[in-house]
């Protein structure tokens, strides 16, 4: 809604909110919430996102590949290779790894596509190519 610079002359001062949405180009519902928080007097602003970067996300090729290698040693060892313990061998061998387990599961899901048991955090298979 355009408003004429002349007609605010004859502003209608009981449709406030009206003119005020329009000229903001906002409704007039975020107008009336604005009006509560000031009533209250706890006028705020959205918190501005903050940048985490994402482990599992960065991770080169060859930490991708050293993560493959642990979990066929883990097979080649006739060992069961729990999420747990592919996590504390991935934080011996890759300097500077930081995880948890619900994010090694994702990069296990991701790199290797295996299906992940829920309850124990073994793999269930495995499938490497």
């Amino acid at each position: 809604m355009k408003i004429d610079p002349e007609k605010l002359q004859s502003v209608n001062f009981c449709r406030s909110r009206e003119l005020a949405a329009a000229i903001c180009d906002v409704s007039v519902r975020a107008v009336d919430k604005i009006k509560k928080e000031c009533i209250k007097g706890e006028v705020s602003s959205p918190r501005q996102s903050v940048y985490r970067p994402c482990t599992v996300t960065a991770l080169d090729d060859f930490d991708k590949s050293v993560i493959k290698q642990i979990v066929s040693s883990f097979y080649r060892d006739s060992e069961y290779p729990f999420t747990a313990k592919i996590l504390s061998t991935a934080k011996e061998r890759i300097d500077g790894f930081q995880c948890s387990i619900s994010s090694m599961r994702k990069i296990l899901s991701s790199i290797l596509r295996i299906h992940l048991g829920t309850r124990t955090h073994k793999l269930q298979m495995v499938v490497n190519n």
